[in-house]
């Protein structure tokens, strides 16, 4: 008799919420006007069972109910999605902390499942759209919504790592580093691997935020795990320099030397890092290495035509010096030959580009000066003088003939 008492009890306790679910189904199946009705019991029910304690079956059903009904609304009415979420985590929290029984308990894991699935889904386009504000509301909203899956055995490491992403892209529009390195650390551990470019992202608000020792030293493991990817070399550069420690950067760049120099894209990013710290022989190295696999390759040519433009005005500094007076003639005809030839290679150089790109003002340009500082370096009486000059009258008139650039 008590058993069939207790079972009548539950059956009736159960029917306080059957008129919350039709209503509930009416909406979600597209009935926009059931919401109310739906919302209206819900909140009558709810009065009636504030009180009881939380092992009640009916205060249990209530508030997963309420998860459902308000992740309906979320997904139904976009403006007010954002409370409608709130509304939502809050409830599946309150019931996840009560004694659901194995029916219950399954409405509240598929309904948190969605619900931190929706909430990954708001955070990426808050991302996308730049709508930092509201992201940062939502990454806490994703915080607690993982809790709340892994209380009730729906971890999901997936989506974790999904929106760790895009927290730390969030921390670091605030300029929250603590905030930055922890989800970004929390990424690594979820996946395995490091993202490299976010890696980036987190090291520059580092290096603005504190200083670039720290941002190298964060940087650093990233490197190690992947010490040939363009954008962390381009990072560890840029920082070493900031860092004031060029050496770091260039000690990064030897490491790595041959595995890169023998594909085109590695040896000109090569080139492009050691002249960036002032490495201009290493540079020069790794230019003429893409120039060995690509004679005709713009960047490289153009590299090369300035960096003995560069070594043949630097050797003309030395003639013009103040021991120019006391110089042996012997190694002063050795200076002035070796301006000579690196204008040379500097002239060889501008003219393989301008081969490849015969419209680049800036190309042309180059040459002029090239040719002009050719002019200047050449003896007098040099059998070579009529031809140089025509070739500058040829390079002015060019260069006069082309559009001015943006």
């Amino acid at each position: 008799m008590i058993a069939l008492w207790w079972m009548g009890a539950l059956d009736a306790q159960a029917g306080k919420t059957t008129k919350i679910e039709q209503a509930l189904a009416a909406y979600e199946g597209g009935d926009a006007s059931a919401w109310e009705d739906a919302s209206e019991r819900h909140g009558k029910v709810s009065e009636k069972f504030a009180e009881q304690p939380p092992t009640d079956p009916v205060r249990q059903s209530l508030a997963v109910l309420a998860g459902r009904m308000y992740l309906a609304r979320a997904s139904r009415e976009p403006a007010e999605a954002a409370g409608a979420l709130e509304q939502a985590l809050t409830s599946l929290e309150q019931a996840a902390a009560m004694p659901l029984d194995a029916a219950l308990r399954a409405q509240a894991e598929v309904t948190t499942t969605q619900l931190a699935s929706t909430l990954v889904a708001a955070l990426t386009n808050q991302v996308e759209g730049k709508a930092w504000d509201e992201a940062a509301v939502t990454v806490a909203q994703c915080v607690r919504a993982t809790a709340l899956a892994d209380t009730l055995g729906q971890r999901d490491d997936a989506r974790t790592a999904a929106w760790r992403k895009l927290a730390t892209r969030v921390a670091v529009q605030a300029g929250d580093v603590v905030a930055a390195r922890e989800h970004y650390g929390s990424l690594h551990e979820l996946t395995g691997t490091w993202d490299g470019a976010l890696g980036v992202k987190v090291a520059r608000k580092l290096a603005e935020i504190t200083s670039p020792t720290d941002a190298t030293t964060f940087l650093w493991p990233i490197l190690e795990a992947m010490p040939t990817d363009e954008a962390l070399l381009r990072a560890w550069v840029e920082l070493s320099l900031a860092a004031k420690d060029p050496d770091a950067g260039t000690a990064r760049l030897d490491g790595v030397y041959a595995q890169l120099v023998t594909s085109k894209s590695g040896a000109l990013l090569l080139g492009e890092l050691y002249d960036s710290l002032g490495r201009r022989d290493q540079a020069r190295a790794a230019y003429e290495a893409l120039l060995a696999q690509e004679p005709s390759n713009i960047q490289a040519n153009e590299a090369l035509a300035r960096f003995w433009l560069a070594s043949a005005r630097t050797t003309r500094s030395t003639l013009d010096d103040e021991s120019a007076a006391r110089r042996p003639s012997k190694e002063t005809k050795q200076l002035q030959a070796t301006v000579q030839a690196d204008l040379l290679h500097a002239d060889e150089r501008a003219t393989a580009a301008l081969a490849a790109n015969p419209d680049d003002r800036a190309l042309h340009a180059l040459l002029l000066e090239i040719l002009v500082d050719r002019q200047a370096a050449l003896p007098k009486g040099d059998k070579g003088a009529k031809a140089l000059e025509e070739r500058v009258a040829g390079a002015r008139a060019k260069l006069a003939a082309l559009p001015e650039g943006p």
